[in-house]
């Protein structure tokens, strides 16, 4: 779950314990534990789907916001849609903790790619994988828009959904921008390449 680096602080020291997204439908669940930053983490309490207008400025300060008009304005302008009254939003609480890298050891680069071609085969859309690769290799940090439009891809959910299987491989790493490949990315990337 990404949050602009300014909101970090108040949720390592507690401040900031909910954050309100509007999104299709619920893109965490409770009980899962979601990195923040290079050093923290948050496991989500709850999550609860409600209209904007039930927002109240107590809770939009639990957000990290002066009040409701604060929040509503920030939505407005990161979603880029309008937020009214009878806009759904998802309020997710949750609680800070230390990001603790997984113990699993991170697949190699054989074992990756076997897996990668495996998902090519259920999907049916080769070469979706080397596609998405080569255009967060040539363009990190870039907005996810602008990489689906360049891959002709209409449906930016859709595309965010995939670039979070190939994070969940140790493929790519999320920045509050786009993405960018990791070591083992760049390694998969030059073998698929090749």
């Amino acid at each position: 779950m990404l949050f602009q680096n300014r909101f970090h602080p108040g949720i390592r020291d507690g401040t900031i314990t909910q954050t309100f997204r509007v999104w299709a439908s619920p893109r965490v669940k409770t009980g899962g534990i979601y990195r923040v930053g290079r050093v923290d983490a948050v496991t989500v309490r709850t999550v609860t789907a409600m209209p904007f207008g039930d927002v109240t400025d107590t809770a939009a300060r639990k957000a990290g916001f002066d009040d409701a008009d604060t929040l509503e304005a920030f939505l407005r302008r990161t979603t880029k849609t309008a937020v009214t009254a009878r806009t759904r939003v998802y309020r997710v609480t949750f609680r800070h903790q230390p990001w603790k890298p997984s113990a699993t050891p991170t697949l190699g680069v054989e074992e990756t790619l076997a897996k990668l071609e495996a998902m090519e085969q259920r999907t049916r859309r080769a070469p979706w994988i080397t596609d998405t690769l080569n255009a967060i290799g040539r363009r990190p940090r870039t907005a996810a828009s602008r990489l689906a439009a360049e891959l002709g891809r209409a449906e930016v959910p859709a595309f965010k959904a995939d670039v979070r299987k190939l994070k969940k491989l140790g493929l790519t790493r999320s920045h509050e921008v786009g993405y960018e490949l990791t070591d083992l990315g760049k390694k998969v990337r030059k073998r698929r390449r090749a």
